[in-house]
Parts: C-alpha cells; sequence; structure tokens
C-alpha cells in the first residue's frame, strides 16, 4: 500500500506533467499558427499571383478574340465595297460603250 506521502508525492507529479503537457499543447498549436501563416501564406500569394496572370491571359485572349474579328469584318466590308466598285466600274464601261455605239451609228442630219 502507498503511504499519504507517496499519493501527495504521485499527484503533485501528475499535477505537474499535466502543466508540461498544456504548456506543450499551446506550444505546439502556437507553432502550428506559425507554421501555417509562414507557410500557407506564400502559397496563398503564390496562388492569387497565378489568378491574377490568368485573367490577365483570359483578358489578352479576348482581346486578341475581338481584334481578330474586327480584322475580318473590315477585310469583308472591304471585299463588299471592291466588288460594288467593280460592279459600278463595269456599268459604267457597259454604259460607256453603248453610248459610242449608239452615238456612231446616229447618221449626222
Amino acid at each position: 500500500m502507498m503511504s499519504k506521502n507517496d499519493s501527495a508525492a504521485i499527484r503533485t507529479a501528475t499535477a505537474a506533467l499535466r502543466r508540461e503537457v498544456d504548456r506543450l499543447d499551446v506550444k505546439m498549436k502556437e507553432d502550428i499558427g506559425t507554421l501555417k501563416h509562414e507557410c500557407v501564406m506564400p502559397f496563398c500569394f503564390l496562388l492569387a499571383c497565378l489568378r491574377f496572370n490568368l485573367s490577365l491571359i483570359r483578358i489578352q485572349m479576348e482581346l486578341d478574340s475581338r481584334k481578330n474579328e474586327a480584322k475580318s469584318d473590315l477585310k469583308q466590308q472591304d471585299i463588299a465595297i471592291e466588288v460594288r466598285v467593280d460592279i459600278v466600274c463595269q456599268t459604267n464601261t457597259n454604259f460607256y460603250v453603248n453610248f459610242r455605239n449608239r452615238s456612231s451609228s446616229i447618221k449626222p442630219l
């Protein structure tokens, strides 16, 4: 059997161990918090930078797409104008040829 002194010594040692475990628990939580801050924050910053860069890439791709669409539209308009000019020129040429043919077939009085 244990004596009162032995029981008191064990209780004292157990209380000291509990305090030490509690102190280590607090220290471990602080260290984990520090590690999270030190490791996660740079990762979060890197992730934010990557997201920003992806946004810039998407914006650039959208601008390039719109620019190409605008170029294509302008090219189509240029082609349409050229076709109309060709039609007008051909019509004028036909008119001139017909006019000359008719005027040459008219005999002076």
